[in-house]
């Protein structure tokens, strides 16, 4: 229509108008019912499109409350769930019209974050390695709920490595010597963590006594036209010996306690002679013997995966005569040399293991000697032709023991003055420590015992000579009983005379004294039991235990018991000090003592000595005492010891006389580190 009020009218137009689609979406992950940690990281991811337009962007929900969003696909969030609940999450789409669509719902669980574990594969308890080796540390972890972000590895609480993928192992080089605690812990994906229990191993230095480096080879003397074989065992730069016999079986030769230095030179020199001497030069061993005319050329036996026994050197004694020697030397190839020597004359054989630890060798001399060697003990049995049985047991040791001398006790006459029955020991560690002590006399009747103390008398001392305590009659005291039942003692009757105290000491050596009430005499029994609850490996611990006593025939003998809990061997010396005893000021020392072993499961002799310097290797006797606090032995003196490492269990060692006379002796047992 214009000004004039004129109109037109157009021509007709058709318009359709059709609606706004909204957008589809799909929820992928998580899936419903899904269980998750509080506190982890939950990926929500969704599939959206729109038909007639394009999706503007993707929220998620949690309980209708929106904790993220995407605009752009893949449409994706990462959300930490901060509360354990349950959650039921959607995705909304919303198209680029403002039409919003919302997913199915899916359930979602967020449970607190369980923690992860971890277990130490190797090395395992009470093992070790040479210092300068690499030890391999390797660990197993897991989580429930989650994944291990990582791993991280400790020696005595400092870092060693840490590992964030499986495997979890490292390497670790020690620069010390000495016993280290090593642990794993596995830290999750929510931070939760969680730690192995020590486990306690050894490094060891090779330059010591306790560490055996076996040797075989052969030796060749042309100007006697003698040819042979040979075993040496070196025991760091302490000493070494040495085994060989001609291939004719004419010619034997021995030498023990040969020095050797640091930089593995070794030389034995006698009346100015020199017996033997060469080096240990890497896996080698090369030197003359017989003053120089036999050059010997050897190698470091290597093990071998078909010998599972132990190796080492292990000593021992002809049944019945303690003054005898035998010595196995067991090779970590499963090679064996045997040496005899049974007070007249001396022979030498060579052979291998078979199954089981079974042997069987001839000699030089046509001696044939089997036996057997027991893998899990070390105990050696066995018997020569025309010379009868041999017990033995090894004394090297270089692994690391979790056990304890849980009871150390002893039986032995009781009389007045020097004749008292005296007991020392030492508490070890940085803590107080409960200890039991009894004094039995009139029990031991009980058990056919003769001529027991009707009535002792028990006082503890410390070093300085102060009383620390003591008892006459137990009268069924209840601290007594108690600690009794806790340590597995024997029950004495509630109105016996026996004597009994339970006392709390600090760490130091003490002395425990036992006489008879009006001058009484008669054969006794002290026990000293550790009481307190006992920690593997800890050095809160009795360490040591010697009795000193009169000693005769018969039910007059110095008995000691010892009692190793754990589960690994544990290495002791064992000393029946008599003739040293005049030179420290005692009057009426026993001349010559004898000692011996016995196994208590079995009723087995384990070892047997007359002379403490033959039987043993006796540098290795003399470095372990000086390592233990004890006093020396001279060279060649009549006193008696072993050196040996026991599996756990009981064992009673019995000092008897050799001559038949009776005399004061100390019987002495040390835990050597």
């Amino acid at each position: 229509m214009d000004g004039s009020g004129n109109q037109t009218t157009s021509g007709t137009v058709s318009i359709q108008v059709v609606g706004n689609n909204p957008p589809q979406v799909v929820l992928t992950s998580p899936t419903n019912g899904a269980t998750v940690s509080a506190g982890s990281i939950v990926s929500l991811v969704a599939q959206a499109s729109d038909t007639d337009g394009t999706v503007a962007t993707v929220s998620f929900l949690a309980n209708g409350v929106i904790v993220g969003s995407d605009a752009t696909a893949p449409f994706s969030f990462d959300w930490i769930p901060g509360a354990a609940t349950t959650y039921t999450i959607r995705a909304r789409a919303t198209d680029n019209s403002g039409n919003v669509t919302d997913s199915a719902p899916v359930t979602l669980t967020a449970s607190n974050n369980q923690s992860p574990t971890v277990t130490m594969l190797t090395p395992t308890n009470g093992g070790s390695a040479s210092l300068g080796n690499v030890v391999e540390i390797i660990a197993d972890a897991t989580d429930p709920d989650g994944t291990i972000a990582s791993v991280e590895f400790y020696a005595n609480g400092v870092p060693i490595d840490t590992v964030t993928a499986s495997p979890f192992r490292a390497e670790w080089k020690p620069s010390v010597e000495g016993v280290y605690a090593l642990t794993a812990r596995a830290i999750d994906n929510g931070g939760n963590i969680a730690t192995t229990p020590d486990v306690f191993f050894a490094i060891v230095n090779v330059a010591s006594g306790d560490v055996e480096t076996i040797y075989g080879g052969t030796y060749i003397d042309a100007l006697a036209n003698e040819q042979g074989e040979f075993s040496m065992v070196r025991r760091g730069s302490t000493s070494a010996s040495f085994l060989a016999r001609s291939k004719d079986g004419a010619q034997t030769y021995s030498f023990n306690n040969i020095p050797v230095d640091s930089a593995g030179n070794f030389s034995l020199i006698q009346g100015g002679k020199t017996l033997i001497s060469g080096q240990f030069a890497g896996t080698s061993a090369v030197g003359t013997f017989k003053e120089g005319a036999a050059l010997m050329v050897g190698t470091a036996r290597q093990a071998s995966p078909s010998y599972t026994g132990p190796s080492g050197t292990v000593y021992g004694s002809m049944t019945g005569n303690s003054d005898s020697e035998v010595v196995v030397v067991s090779a970590p190839n499963g090679q064996v040399t045997v040496y005899l020597n049974d007070g007249a004359s001396t022979d030498v054989g060579f052979g291998n293991f078979g199954n089981g630890g079974n042997f069987t060798v001839l000699t030089a001399g046509g001696r044939t000697v089997t036996g057997q060697l027991e893998s899990s003990t070390g105990f050696l049995a066995g018997s020569v032709s025309g010379m009868g049985g041999f017990t033995g047991a090894v004394s090297s040791s270089a692994s690391v023991s979790d056990g304890f001398l849980r009871n150390l006790s002893t039986r032995g006459s009781v009389g007045a003055g020097e004749d008292a029955l005296t007991v020392g020991f030492v508490v070890n560690g940085q803590n107080p420590k409960q200890v039991l002590i009894r004094a039995v006399g009139p029990t031991l009747a009980d058990n056919e015992v003769t001529g027991a103390l009707s009535d002792p008398t028990l006082a503890v001392f410390n070093s300085t000579g102060i009383s620390v305590g003591g008892n006459d009659n137990w009268s069924n005291d209840a601290a007594v009983l108690s600690a009794a039942n806790t340590v597995g003692a024997f029950p004495l009757p509630a109105a016996s005379l026996d004597a009994a105290v339970v006392l709390t000491l600090g760490p130091g050596p003490y002395t425990a004294q036992v006489t008879g009430v009006g001058g009484a005499t008669g054969v006794g029994l002290v026990e000293i039991y550790d009481v307190d609850t006992l920690t593997p490996f800890s050095s809160q611990k009795v360490l040591n235990v010697s009795t000193r006593g009169r000693v005769g025939t018969g039910d007059q003998r110095l008995i000691a018991g010892v009692v190793i809990n754990g589960t690994t061997p544990k290495r002791v010396l064992i000393r029946a000090v008599g003739p040293t005893l005049s030179n420290l000021g005692v009057n009426g020392s026993l001349a010559d003592p004898t000692l011996r072993l016995i196994r208590q499961d079995t009723g087995a002799s384990v070892r047997e000595n007359d002379d403490w310097g033959r039987g043993n290797d006796a540098a290795l006797v003399t470095a372990v005492a000086a390592q233990v606090g004890a006093f020396a032995l001279p060279s060649g003196s009549k006193d008696a010891a072993l050196l040996i490492t026991l599996p756990p269990g009981v064992y009673t060692a019995i000092v008897g006389t050799a001559t038949g006379a009776s005399g004061i002796a100390l019987v002495e047992v040390y835990e050597v580190p």
